[in-house]
């Protein structure tokens, strides 16, 4: 559609230049020629037939929506062989939300969790959203393979939870009120890391007890975390890794203390109020303190 718009104008600009320029009969000729052929045919510049059903008003606001479901929670399994994700069915309450895995050579593709044993492992998120900013503008990844592919790691807001792909069978391995981010598989497939209260925690696969490896994480002190400029701005999008042997965790440390605080506003309300729960956000203003960054090493 674009294409055709673009060829009219240019046929439009050119016939008027040849009018205007040459006076020669045979180079009008000529040119007037090319112009012809470069001219989208009356035939092209036709409407398409109508196809199927109108649309309405009513279908446009009914169910199932026209905008479809976008595929959710691509990933490849770690041997390469295949890729798995989440396929919903139905809308609203309705919705049951399955884990299936196509195999990358011939297109098969099978069950791999269902939704009954989806929903007992790791209830839906159903709390109010937040004017997040930074990492919190990212939808985190739902679910990570273990590096051996015998266990899946689900992920939710403030709890973690462990399948064991043969048996089938689910375990929580960190739950609570605290807010949950960044969580991570370590190499060897032993622990799983995460930051909760602005410090970084593990937790065994083995027996499931968990050890906070920083001390002294506040909201002007992160330990492990980023504040929301370095993933809203840089794109980093994590502030610490595992080594490859598993031995030991790099981190960055985050002092705000010195960088200017601002109280969020609730856009959401159509006075502009503050948020039910007061919230400060940190944002450093130009030719003002910055956040000083230290880069650490745990073994």
């Amino acid at each position: 559609m674009f294409f055709s718009a673009l060829q009219l104008k240019l046929a439009s600009v050119l016939r008027m230049s040849l009018l205007i320029r040459f006076s020669r009969p045979s180079v009008f000729l000529s040119v007037f020629a090319l112009v012809a052929i470069l001219s989208p045919s009356s035939a092209a510049q036709q409407p398409p037939a109508a196809s199927g059903k109108a649309l309405t008003v009513e279908r446009i606001y009914s169910q199932p929506s026209l905008n479809g479901q976008l595929t959710r929670g691509l990933a490849w399994t770690p041997d390469g062989k295949g890729l798995s994700y989440f396929e919903t069915k139905g809308s609203g309450k309705e919705a049951k939300t399955e884990l299936w895995v196509m195999d990358a050579a011939n297109g098969q593709r099978r069950l791999l969790v269902a939704s009954d044993k989806l929903e007992s492992i790791l209830p839906a998120d159903t709390s109010r959203p937040t004017q997040a900013t930074g990492l919190g503008r990212r939808a985190p990844a739902q679910y990570q393979w273990a590096p051996d592919g015998a266990g899946i790691l689900f992920e939710g807001p403030t709890a973690l939870a462990w399948l064991d792909v043969k048996s089938q069978m689910g375990r929580t391995l960190v739950s609570g009120k605290a807010a949950l981010a960044d969580p991570k598989i370590s190499p060897d497939g032993r622990n799983v890391s995460f930051i909760r209260d602005h410090n970084l925690w593990l937790v065994s696969l083995a027996d499931g007890k968990e050890r906070a490896v920083t001390q002294g994480g506040t909201e002007e002190i992160r330990k492990g975390e980023l504040d929301w400029v370095y993933p809203e701005e840089l794109d980093i999008k994590t502030a610490y890794w595992w080594s490859p042997d598993s031995s030991a965790i790099a981190y960055l440390e985050m002092d705000e203390r010195k960088v200017s605080q601002y109280p969020m506003v609730d856009f959401a309300s159509p006075r502009g109020e503050g948020e039910a729960k007061p919230r400060w956000s940190v944002i450093p203003r130009l030719a003002a303190p910055i956040p000083s960054c230290a880069f650490l090493w745990l073994r």
